[in-house]
């Protein structure tokens, strides 16, 4: 059933960016002096872009108390192809996006009770869309679902209420978005204001429990300068107040921080960071994150079990509360390779993660990745308690 539902999206995808026979062959002046006003204003209007993903990742899964014998089933090997276009249409007051997915999925698993086993999987769904109207010249109004991120940071967007987790540490892989509803305020050119209600998880379908989450962002940006206060509050819960700063007293140099205040918890998460750029390109990277939420002593197995039934934006996607990040990026190399190195360190328990990222763009629509994670640590720690390590490779072509 799934597998029809993927090929129907295909196919229909097919149809929308290939024009018929008869339009291929009307061409030059003429052929846009018979158009009728409404295909002009669909063609002038309408937008599209297709990002296909094809990639194998294998995970090197430890035996441990968090996942003894592999009872999580984890597979060790998968293999994906998956299509994403994305759709709009714009007009002077509306805005409509829609983001389809289709993928094939094929899973090995190596450890554990599934042990030998595997399966192949399609699927089909939509992971973003937007309708959005603009009420007046500064004021607009929308509902949709999307994948709500913000700030520089690196290791974890803190003073996010409605998912801290950004995806910068997987970033072949499609965050899921959750449904948002939304009113912009624009009264000049330095400060915004954003009423956002989360009112769905949408595709972040994961262990923890969903509660709607209200918030108010209001951004302010000047020249060298940019700050956000987001207060919220969770359904069920105390409010809570975030903010984040960034400051540029140079081209090369940006300092940021961003924190958060939960009235529910009475903690304070915040982070730290600065970022160098070398006039060759290169950018080197710094940032410490106290996880207020954090706890440097009991065992990582209990950590995690107290996550259940957490809500996303509740915690902090750590465990413990002493952070560090250094990352190295070389971009631009030959004009087609870039290379990413990072090193995330929990003060704590003294695990470690060493992440390792090259691309190469061998043309001006094709990527070719790869991307490799070094876990260490005893298996009660935070970064040695699932795996050993993992690999990933693959080619992302943009149409």
């Amino acid at each position: 059933m799934k597998i029809s539902v993927l090929l129907s999206v295909l196919t229909a995808w097919a149809a929308v960016c290939s024009p018929a026979p008869w339009c291929r062959a009307q061409e030059g002046a003429a052929a846009s002096a018979e158009a009728t006003p409404l295909r002009r204003g669909w063609s002038e209007n309408f937008s599209s872009r297709l990002n296909a993903v094809g990639y194998a990742r294998y995970l090197d899964i430890l035996d441990t108390p968090v996942n003894p014998g592999n009872i999580r089933a984890i597979p060790a090997w998968t293999y994906a192809l998956e299509a994403r276009p994305d759709l709009g249409w714009t007009t002077e007051r509306l805005r409509l996006q829609v983001k389809p997915r289709a993928e094939i999925t094929h899973r090995v698993w190596g450890q554990g009770w599934r042990d030998g086993d595997s399966e192949t999987d399609g699927d089909a769904h939509v992971n973003g869309w937007l309708a959005q109207v603009r009420l007046a010249d500064a004021l607009f109004a929308s509902y949709g679902r999307e994948d709500l991120q913000w700030g520089p940071a690196y290791l974890v967007s803190s003073s996010n209420p409605f998912s801290q987790e950004n995806g910068r540490h997987d970033p072949y892989l499609e965050q899921p978005g959750m449904d948002y509803a939304k009113v912009v305020v624009i009264p000049d050119s330095r400060f915004t204001a954003t009423l956002i209600a989360n009112t769905d998880p949408g595709r972040n379908d994961g262990f923890q429990e969903f509660r709607k989450t209200y918030a108010l962002k209001i951004d302010y940006t000047v020249e060298n300068f940019f700050a956000a206060l987001i207060p919220s509050v969770r359904e069920g819960s105390r409010p809570s107040i975030g903010a984040y700063a960034g400051w540029h007293p140079s081209d090369a140099l940006l300092l940021y921080a961003e924190s958060r205040y939960a009235d529910e918890t009475e903690k304070i998460s915040t982070l730290a960071g600065a970022t160098y750029t070398f006039k060759d390109g290169t950018a080197l990277s710094g940032e410490y994150y106290h996880n207020g939420e954090g706890n440097a002593d009991e065992s990582i197995l209990s950590a995690v079990g107290k996550r259940v039934g957490g809500n996303p934006g509740e915690t902090s996607p750590y465990f413990r509360k002493h952070y560090l990040l250094l990352q190295a990026v070389k971009s631009r190399i030959w004009d087609r390779v870039h290379l990413t190195a990072r090193w995330m360190a929990n003060l704590d328990d003294d695990s470690s993660r060493l992440l390792g990222l090259a691309e190469w763009e061998f043309s001006d629509r094709a990527v070719l990745f790869v991307v490799g994670n070094r876990f260490c640590g005893d298996a009660d720690t935070e970064f040695g308690s699932l795996f050993e390590w993992s690999g990933m490779a693959g080619m992302s072509f943009t149409y």
